[in-house]
Order: structure tokens, then sequence, then C-alpha cells
């Protein structure tokens, strides 16, 4: 099915090790599906190993979280360098960048949120760009650990579920990404809207106040 997939699943009964370190390689950029680690680890967790179940998802979510957190931390240290740098130049896109910049700027850690379902090529610009804007460590720490867990745990459920059949699960999965990030910006158009309703409110309010308060 895929050389990385193949990989672990021969190498079942380690393979909590090898999934923490494939993590941790991308956050570094290397092109490594984060989707395809955590289902196969699943998927171990079924077949080969039910004993490992536990260890497996903890590495899971360690790995995805130590992940994001080094792409994080060379936006912040390295800033736009990063893109003239070999090898970061050659595997993350300047337009994804720039369109992550333009959406942080109108939609602040709600983009984290987001960008935590759509994978690698947008994932990790996502992460960089929350360096390189410098958004608040604890902000970025708290929104992303929340988004891990749900975006790990959803993974690593679905791939015990469809353990024994793995065509349909990448088929869902194909589909569940597309489903993410339509409700996901069906969300965050809600979000916008109240707000503009409430500043829009809250203007009036003030108006009305500032014409009914008496002359002095």
């Amino acid at each position: 099915m895929n050389p990385l997939y193949d990989f672990l699943l021969s190498q079942s009964q380690f393979a909590h090790f090898y999934v923490f370190f494939l993590l941790i390689l991308a956050g570094l950029c290397i092109p490594i599906s984060e989707d395809l680690v955590i289902i196969a680890a699943a998927i171990i967790s079924v077949l080969y190993h039910p004993e490992h179940r536990l260890i497996l998802f903890i590495a899971c979510l360690l790995g995805a979280y130590a992940s994001d957190v080094i792409c994080y931390t060379l936006g912040r240290k390295l800033g736009r360098r990063l893109l003239t740098q070999k090898p970061f130049s050659q595997l993350i896109s300047k337009k994804h960048i720039q369109r992550m910049e333009k959406f942080y700027e109108k939609h602040d850690y709600l983009t984290l949120v987001v960008g935590r379902f759509i994978p690698f090529g947008v994932r990790n610009a996502v992460f960089i760009t929350a360096g390189i804007t410098r958004m608040n460590l604890a902000l970025f720490l708290v929104v992303d650990g929340i988004a891990c867990i749900l975006s790990t745990t959803t993974l690593f459920t679905l791939g015990r579920i469809f353990a024994y059949n793995t065509e349909d699960l990448f088929e869902l999965l194909s589909r569940f990404r597309y489903m993410v990030v339509v409700l996901a910006l069906m969300a965050l158009g809600g979000y916008l809207y109240y707000r503009q309703r409430r500043r829009k409110n809250l203007l009036l309010t003030t108006k009305s106040s500032d014409n009914s308060a008496p002359l002095s």
C-alpha cells in the first residue's frame, strides 16, 4: 500500500518508538504523512499488539504535539529566513505561508484549530506561520494541544474501527478531510458573523447613549 505503512507493520513490536520518531521528523518538514503514521499505529494495536494500545496512542499524541511545537519554534526562531534555507525552502511553500498569515490576521487562533486537521503541506505551514507571527506561546500550546488531542483521537479511533478494512478507511479519510474543512469554515463564518453583529449592536448602543445624554 505504502512503504512507510508497510515498514511500520513489519516492525510492529517496536512501532511505538518508530511512530514517535517519524512524527518528530514530520515536524522538521520531512515529507512524512502524520495521518498515515497514526492510522498504522492504530491498526497495529488491533491486529498485532493489542497490549500496546495505550502506549501506541500516547506515542502518536506526544509525537504529533511535539511535531507541532518544533514547527512553531522553527518559525519563531528563524522567521522568514526559514523560507530561504534548504531543505525548508524546498519543502514549505511561500504561498502557503503568505496565505496562512492572512488567515491569522483575520481569524487568529481559529486558523490553528482548522489547520490541525489538514495534511502536511498546509498543517506545517500553519504552525510555522504561528511562530513567524510570534503567536503567544501559551496560547499556541493550549489551543494546539486541544486540537491535537481531537485530531489524534479521531484518526486513531478510525484506524481501530477499520483495521480489517483499510481500503474503506482511506476512502473515508479522503472524504473526512473535506467535511472537516467545510464544517470548520462554516463554524468560522458563523463566529465572524456573530462577532460582526455584536460589534454593530455595540456601536448602535454607544451611539444611542450619546444621543440620549443630556446637554450640559
